[in-house]
């Protein structure tokens, strides 16, 4: 049997992958958002309270905006 290789390109925003996340897939996607690892990549510092949960996602960017 021959075989068909295609490329495909599909174009997705934050908005409409977000719209068609699960309630589990927005959880798991928040706690990674959330980790030090992604909150260093987005802030270029880490937040300490952000793995320990202690403080909510605006209270975390308020807080490494001030640092």
């Amino acid at each position: 049997m021959p075989k068909l290789d295609k490329m495909f390109s599909l174009e997705v925003t934050p908005e409409q992958f977000l719209r068609n996340c699960s309630r589990e897939e927005l959880i798991e996607t928040d706690l990674l958002l959330n980790s030090p690892r992604h909150q260093k990549t987005m802030h270029g510092t880490y937040a300490p309270a952000a793995d320990k949960k202690q403080l909510n996602s605006n209270q975390v960017i308020k807080t490494t905006l001030k640092s």
